[in-house]
């Protein structure tokens, strides 16, 4: 038979456990909101002083939504996310073509029609692979240990 004493001091431990828990995951978020506001504001700084990265060169890169992908075998996983192959793409059936020069929603329609049909290399292997982030609040040791070396404030 168990006591009321010890029925207490358990309910509490489970209440502890319980808030400790919840400002665990509120500090992980905290920290990856931090990390998350530190990339963009660096990638910024990058495109201020590159050529490279061009808001309208990207423009003309075609994009596509998780929902239009065929995703294949996982290629790899980590504390930021899982990589998978893409084996094809849902989104593009024929073109059809009713007059000579093409506007742009035609050509990225094109440019999305191509990488659809190249996907796959000619010995069967995928040309392209997708890595879907996921948040864990196990990184949060890992991205304070990064910060640390850079001296930043998390």
């Amino acid at each position: 038979m168990v006591s009321s004493a010890a029925k207490i001091a358990a309910e509490q431990l489970r209440i502890s456990a319980i808030e400790k828990a919840s400002a665990k995951d509120a500090v992980a978020k905290d920290v990856f909101e931090k990390c998350s506001k530190y990339a963009t504001e660096k990638v910024e700084s990058m495109k201020a002083n590159s050529m490279l990265f061009c808001d309208d060169g990207l423009a003309t890169i075609p994009t596509f939504t998780l929902d239009e992908l065929v995703l294949g075998k996982v290629l790899g996983k980590g504390g930021f996310g899982t990589v998978n192959e893409i084996r094809g793409f849902k989104c593009c059936g024929p073109a059809v073509h009713e007059k000579d020069d093409c506007d742009s929603e035609d050509q990225m329609f094109q440019d999305k029609k191509f990488i659809a049909d190249h996907c796959i290399r000619d010995g069967g292997d995928a040309r392209y692979a997708i890595k879907v982030r996921t948040f864990s609040p196990n990184i949060v040791d890992f991205l304070r240990q990064a910060f640390a070396r850079h001296r930043l404030d998390i």
